[in-house]
């Protein structure tokens, strides 16, 4: 096979996967084969050895760890690519690769300089893998070399929020590998430990056997075991808590010289059934362009038709249907009677797909039903499968208008079907209209997930829902819009506070068209640090919030640059920042460098030569052990012609390299370089002071701030921030 056409069939194909990722499941590995080598027939994946997945979930907080080692089932030395997806709104905390007995973690750097250097290093035939942004819910890794008939082991972490849906947590681990190894695996294992704030009522799983040990009433460890098979579905996993009158419930952190985080959970309790339901209208629109034709328009129709019968009998509905013009059921919402849902059903019956997509006006007449000074909350139900053709086509220009046109507050709620979408105009449509966006993927079926959704939204609990905070400052909050509330769903709100105290928090909304107000207390902490994943999280909405900001009005450099300083100080891999692994640490390049016989003679620091590499696992502390730190600096010192090479590679040849390491100790990010370990916040204008590791001056240090025992065990060359001084520990 040409170069050419080798490169050809691998892009064809990576977009194929990329394109249905959320029907491939977990991670796994593509294999890059080497030009004129011969692939035997049926082996497109390598082989998935082991599989094993440890899960904590604190509350509602997820933090997942992935253990998988592959095999190369060929003669011959590959590179590969592994793929894998996550949910949404998670986000990677660490990414890690075994070279032979040793662990190597990830660094994080911009994305650039990260694809840089692992070009650079491939074409030296060193060990790197890349990990970095590829777009919505997926990542993708570049693993080199994996030797012949060996294996690559790979680790994993990401963190996400649960959601809660009708006093039920649902969790989900992609566990479909069917299609992805040659042979079964050998052991898949989950264990998943269990702690909630509220007693534990009933832990399921619908789709494994599970064993479930009830350690207490708040806590519970559930475990899934099986060997020699072939997963061909995901792990679920369901528990629920006990119910409690509407409530709101908040957790939060707070580092030294520092504002402090929270996060807010804001859920109702059990429906009672003698409970009046909230009056609603609500008008469906949907695409009848010839792209819908077939299965789509049909399921379509099917979940429509769901919706119309589950409307309550107090409801005001109609139904639009587009393509290059728009259609009405009616000219004006109607009432819910026998007669009109009838007739509405004879009218989705004879709906057909032709013509193009004027988005712009189905939605501008939709909005045009609702009145000023209806007291219900106002939805529209939207659904289309591309995007706009006709009529006015610009993104800018369809939000302004829609934003512009909705005087009365209506929810839009959009759902977009296929892979063929304007997802920034779909997600930006949703977020400024007080709802928001859905996506379904081909192999999902339509009609099952929009009649879910809409079994969510048919009972308002409030509307037009502000939640006030008194008595503190809070600022930069995420989502900035509040939305409705609905039974069985719950509100996540994550901020920054000024303050501390046990303060009012006032929710209010509507219900019936009556004004109703939810009166709660919650403490704000002036030293909390029981939460340490709370600053994350919230980064984790910022960035994606930023992240919306250039997907509608482009790339400028302060958002740019407030991207990767978020990136780079709380460990998030971003569009503008990357993992990046390396297995030839500094120390291992200086010894290749110092080794005549590889290099053909002694080490000429002006001729090319392999990239030196930082010491990941040596001074990682967190995975590695001091000693094992110390075993290493003892044999740099005692062997000569290594410690020449290492005093060969400059520091200007670190900084145009740009090799930095990450530790992440609770609130603080570090990154190694140059030997070290330098705090995130730490910035040149500064004031400094250096102290001898293990001087007198050292440990009155950590006597008079005990806080920064915490993290001066990282190494004995570093730079931490307390109070804005930055204190220089150095050997």
């Amino acid at each position: 096979m040409k170069r050419m056409n080798l490169k050809f069939w691998l892009l064809t194909f990576l977009i194929f996967i990329v394109a249905a990722i959320n029907v491939f499941g977990d991670g796994f590995v593509i294999p890059v084969i080497p030009p004129h080598r011969p692939v035997p027939p049926g082996i497109k994946y390598l082989d998935i050895i082991y599989h094993k997945v440890n899960v904590e979930i604190n509350n509602q907080v997820a933090v997942t760890e992935i253990d998988q080692e592959f095999k190369n089932p060929f003669s011959f030395e590959i590179e590969g690519t592994y793929l894998f997806p996550i949910p949404e709104g998670a986000s990677i905390s660490e990414f890690a690769m075994w070279v032979g007995n040793k662990r190597v973690t990830g660094e994080i750097l911009e994305a650039d300089k990260a694809r840089k250097i692992y070009e650079d290093i491939v074409r030296q035939m060193k060990d790197p893998a890349l990990l970095e942004y590829v777009g919505r819910n997926m990542f993708k890794a570049r693993i080199y070399p994996i030797p012949a008939r060996g294996r690559k082991r790979v680790e994993l972490k990401y963190e996400e929020v649960l959601k809660y849906d009708f006093g039920l947590m649902r969790y989900e681990y992609p566990l479909d590998t069917e299609r992805f190894s040659n042979s079964p695996l050998e052991e898949v294992v989950i264990i998943v430990k269990l702690k909630t704030s509220q007693p534990i009522i009933n832990i399921y799983s619908p789709t494994h056997p599970i064993e479930v040990k009830k350690i207490d009433a708040t806590t519970a460890e559930i475990s899934y075991e099986a060997k020699n098979l072939k997963p061909d579905k995901n792990f679920v996993l369901y528990y629920s808590v006990s119910d409690s009158d509407f409530g709101v419930s908040m957790l939060d952190y707070r580092g030294f010289n520092e504002d402090g985080f929270f996060m807010m959970m804001v859920a109702p309790g059990k429906v009672k059934e003698d409970t009046k339901i909230n009056p609603k209208n609500i008008t469906f629109i949907l695409d009848t362009s010839g792209s819908m034709a077939g299965k789509k328009i049909e399921q379509a129709k099917n979940a429509l038709k769901f919706c119309l019968n589950s409307l309550n009998k107090e409801d005001k509905f109609n139904v639009i249907n587009f393509s290059s013009n728009v259609y009405l059921f009616q000219e004006q919402l109607i009432g819910v009677n026998k007669e009109s849902i009838s007739e509405a059903l004879e009218y989705v019956d004879g709906l057909k797909a032709r013509g193009g997509t004027d988005i712009n006006n189905a939605l501008k007449k939709g909005l045009d039903f609702f009145g000023k000074n209806s007291n219900r909350p106002n939805y529209i139900v939207f659904i289309t499968d591309g995007e706009p053709t006709v009529g006015v086509t610009e993104n800018i220009e369809i939000i302004k208008n829609i934003k512009k046109a909705n005087n009365n507050k209506v929810r839009i709620f959009a759902f977009g079907v296929g892979y063929n979408l304007n997802t920034i105009l779909l997600d930006k449509l949703g977020k400024d209209n007080y709802g928001l966006a859905d996506y379904i993927t081909p192999d999902e079926n339509i009609e099952i997930k929009i009649s879910n959704f809409y079994a969510k939204i048919s009972d308002p609990l409030l509307s037009d829902v502000k939640l006030k905070i008194a008595g503190i400052k809070t600022y930069d909050i995420y989502p900035g819009q509040v939305s409705d509330i609905f039974a069985g769903s719950q509100l996540i709100i994550v901020g920054r506070y000024k303050g501390s105290g046990t303060k009012e928090v006032t929710l209010e909304g509507k219900r019936s068209g009556i004004k109703i107000s939810y009166q709660f207390d919650v403490t704000f902490d002036q030293k909390s640090k029981k939460h340490k994943y709370i600053p994350r999280l919230w980064a984790i909405r910022k960035i994606g919030y930023l992240l919306e900001e250039i997907k509608l009005n482009g790339e400028n450099k302060e958002l740019v640059e407030e991207i990767t300083r978020l990136g780079k100080k709380y460990g998030i891999v971003t569009p503008y920042t990357s993992f990046l692994i390396t297995e030839e640490e500094k120390k291992e390049v200086a010894e290749r460098m110092a080794d005549g016989n590889r290099f053909g003679g002694t080490y000429d620091s002006s001729a090319p030569s392999p990239a030196p590499q930082a010491m990941p696992n040596v001074i990682h502390k967190s995975k590695m052990s001091d000693e094992s730190g110390k075993d290493a600096v003892t044999i740099s010192q005692s062997n000569a012609a290594y410690q020449n090479a290492i005093n060969s590679i400059s520091n200007e040849e670190m900084e145009r390299i740009g090799i930095v390491t990450i530790e992440n100790v609770d609130d603080k990010t570090f990154y190694l370089q140059n030997g070290v370990w330098n705090d995130s916040t730490y910035e040149q204008t500064m004031k400094k002071k250096k102290i001898k590791y293990l001087s007198d001056e050292y440990f009155k240090l950590l006597k008079d701030k005990p806080v920064l025992t915490n993290y001066i065990h990282i190494s004995n060359n570093m730079i931490v921030v307390y109070k804005n001084v930055a204190y220089e520990i150095y050997d």
